[in-house]
């Protein structure tokens, strides 16, 4: 970077036009692919060069370098995890649409469909009011992206598309959301032939985990082999993410997990996999409100409600551990898993929140629930 900004001393905008864009672009290149501590930093030196080239770089006179100088704006755009997001995917979004006006599918079809994956992502991650909207245009980008990305050909390339259609059409608010969910988890399961455990360990979790996901939602209405599906592919995923290496990501399996063996009644599993979880140092409370509750279900009451007090005044994603308590008593009972000591678990947590606020203790920060 600092041999290409001294460069800038000779090659001035006014003197060398193109060297001086063609430099600027280097140094955008070079900004971006900067991983430092301050990476946000980074991101903004690589827009503002990107976008000094493109002073230089017009459509009408460099129409292939112009393309390319948007797309690569488009990516800068897209990893900032500064300022508006939504204004940042959205520049991101103009950018991307911007480049495919002369990277056609035709000219330049590997191209072509980088920027319709990138673009179906930027669209996926946008945050709007018309979600529904935005992952239609993900979906669409996604597949458009799959005409050129063949499986013989661009084989992980072609897997990442799936599994990111397979997340796009999972997120799709719809009415048949029954439909979508099998579609996500026919991507999900295309993108596996790809990739294996053995060639793309850190991919294949993910996807696997996305596979869960697909498959826990879809719920055991009419079909008990839902959530034996949705298990299976988490225990798949907790086999790679260890406790060192995807803290993060094992807390969000081992949650989900725990809770889907509880609707499948395999209370031995939940007790398990939470257990398992305390034993790691995990302190996660989506796994803790888990294993209270499959204590409690397995008749040993008074280790569950010494968690359930335990965690009273917390929050797991801005709502209140006591409500989350309350929420899950709800939606178990909506699957015919019942307890006597639901009622008596409510009492409590509701006599240990009121005695909290009437103390005046200050709440605990938030706990994120998968």
């Amino acid at each position: 970077i600092a041999a290409y900004e001294a460069a800038l001393t000779v090659y001035t905008k006014d003197g060398y036009p193109a060297e001086w864009a063609a430099t600027q672009t280097k140094i955008g290149n070079a900004c971006s692919g900067l991983f430092t501590a301050g990476k946000a930093k980074n991101l903004g030196k690589a827009i503002a060069a990107y976008e000094a080239a493109l002073t230089v770089y017009t459509k009408d006179g460099y129409p292939d370098f112009w393309a390319t100088a948007q797309s690569n704006l488009g990516l800068a755009w897209s990893a900032l995890s500064t300022g508006d997001k939504a204004e940042n995917l959205g520049n991101a979004i103009a950018a991307y649409e911007a480049s495919l006006t002369v990277h056609a599918k035709n000219a330049s079809p590997a191209v072509w469909a980088e920027t319709q994956y990138n673009l179906g992502v930027a669209w996926q991650n946008l945050p709007t009011e018309d979600i529904a909207e935005s992952v239609r245009k993900a979906v669409a980008a996604h597949e458009a992206a799959l005409t050129v990305y063949t499986k013989g050909t661009y084989p992980a390339e072609w897997s990442a598309a799936q599994n990111s259609l397979g997340s796009a059409w999972a997120t799709l608010p719809a009415e048949d959301k029954a439909e979508n969910l099998k579609k996500a988890i026919a991507a999900f399961e295309a993108a596996l032939t790809v990739r294996t455990k053995d060639a793309y360990p850190a991919d294949w979790a993910d996807t696997q985990y996305n596979l869960g996901t697909a498959w826990a939602n879809l719920g055991n209405e009419g079909n008990a082999g839902n959530l034996i599906n949705a298990a299976a592919a988490y225990q798949s995923a907790l086999g790679v993410y260890s406790a060192g290496a995807f803290p993060q990501s094992r807390c969000k399996a081992e949650a989900n997990l725990s809770w889907i063996q509880l609707l499948a009644k395999d209370l031995a599993g939940a007790l398990a996999t939470a257990s398992r979880a305390a034993k790691e140092g995990i302190v996660d409370l989506p796994t803790e409100v888990n294993h209270a509750h499959a204590l409690l279900l397995s008749c040993r009451t008074d280790e569950a409600k010494a968690i359930y007090l335990k965690h009273v005044g917390k929050r797991i994603g801005g709502v209140a551990w006591e409500q989350v308590v309350m929420q899950d008593f709800d939606a178990l009972e909506k699957d015919g898993i019942v307890s006597p000591e639901f009622s008596k678990v409510r009492e409590l947590l509701e006599q240990a929140a009121a005695k909290k606020q009437l103390s005046g203790e200050p709440t605990p920060a938030n706990s994120v629930r998968p």
